[in-house]
């Protein structure tokens, strides 16, 4: 019964080390990178929000930054959210500007034909359904 003692022993101190490779010490090497990136940031880095909206920062200050989403358009956001900072060889540098279609979808003068969901449905088929109509002889 020794044996299964020290076997055990030695289980729970192989888990606790697994854990420690695979959970901690990574979680530990994210938030260092994070620390770093959000220590590095500085005014007129282009930047990525958690919510996938590319940014220019303007100002940085301890826990908040200004960032301007557009011309004239700037917002105060936490500092945790800005996910990266987008660098000429970053994978998300590509600014390609969205395309607006130029196709016609109608010919001048007709118009697309309704679509059955678009279409009300006829008050008496409703009224029908939810309350038929009495039977004057039960009355």
């Amino acid at each position: 019964m020794p044996g299964d003692a020290i076997t055990t022993g030695l289980l729970v101190v192989l888990m606790v080390a697994a854990f420690y490779f695979l959970i901690i010490r990574p979680q530990r090497r994210r938030q260092a990178d994070q620390q770093k990136m959000q220590k590095a940031m500085e005014p007129g880095a282009r930047v990525m929000l958690s919510s996938g909206i590319y940014a220019t920062v303007v100002s940085v200050g301890e826990k908040q930054a200004v960032v301007e989403l557009s011309p004239g358009v700037e917002v105060t956001v936490l500092k945790q959210v800005v996910m990266s900072v987008v660098t000429p060889d970053s994978p998300y540098a590509e600014d390609t500007p969205a395309v607006e279609s130029t196709e016609q979808t109608e010919t001048p003068g007709t118009t697309a034909p309704e679509s059955d969901a678009a279409r009300p449905a006829p008050a008496e088929d409703v009224t029908q359904q939810n309350n038929p109509k009495p039977d004057p002889d039960k009355t």
